[in-house]
């Protein structure tokens, strides 16, 4: 991301996990195993990505992650190295400053969701709050 000087930050870094063993062991056993005994399922890493807010930076606006990961993935197809697209997602955050208002922490809204909006309530994705 560019500053207001006209430099440029390091904001975001992604595909990172295999080149660390902290990292590695922390998703590939831990976080996995996690995962896996909440959906039922054993789950794989998808997609790692490590965003840094720079002081007095913006936060995210509300979102949701799976219609990002589901874009691409056609119906039934296979991804650029044969396996098939992941089915099931779960996201997992792990918060390596302290959490609290004051510096952007993470919120949960309430409500209920769906990936399009016009869903009935309750389907995966879009965010509808009353």
């Amino acid at each position: 991301d560019e500053t207001a000087a006209g430099g440029r930050v390091l904001t975001r870094l992604e595909n990172f996990v295999h080149l660390h063993s902290g990292w590695r062991e922390m998703c590939d056993d831990h976080l996995r195993n996690a995962a896996s005994a909440v959906v039922g399922e054993r789950m794989a890493l998808y997609k790692e990505k490590l965003n840094m807010k720079p002081p007095s930076g913006g936060g995210f606006a509300p979102h949701l992650d799976s219609p990002s990961l589901r874009s691409g993935a056609p119906p039934g197809g296979a991804q650029k190295d044969g396996r098939p697209w992941p089915r099931t997602f779960v996201t997992v955050m792990v918060a390596i400053d302290r959490m609290v208002p004051g510096n952007g922490c993470l919120r949960v809204a309430r409500g209920a969701w769906s990936e399009h909006p016009g869903e009935p309530r309750g389907a995966i994705g879009h965010l509808e709050t009353s």
